[in-house]
């Protein structure tokens, strides 16, 4: 999965943790990932079991998009799991 990692002060984490619903809808997890030939440690957002997925509101959808186009991050991975949560079986 294509992403953007940022670094962040405790002020913008707490900012971000209200955006993402922490740590009611989300919790917070860090992970190993890849990033410019390196594994690095990154603070990853992840729901919290017992929450039912959903799309997300259009405005935060529309934030997302950008940030993705702001930062050449491939739209058909954001595109492929949107389709994804809407597809019945």
């Amino acid at each position: 999965m294509d992403g953007v990692l940022w670094v962040i002060d405790n002020y913008h984490l707490v900012s971000l943790d209200g955006l993402e619903g922490y740590p009611f809808y989300y919790n917070r997890r860090k992970l190993r990932v890849a990033h410019n030939d390196r594994i690095v440690m990154a603070e990853t957002y992840y729901m919290q079991p017992g929450n039912l997925d959903a799309l997300p509101a259009q405005h935060y959808f529309d934030m997302v998009v950008e940030g993705y186009r702001e930062h050449n991050v491939p739209l058909d991975q954001l595109y492929n799991n949107v389709y994804e949560s809407t597809s019945f079986e």
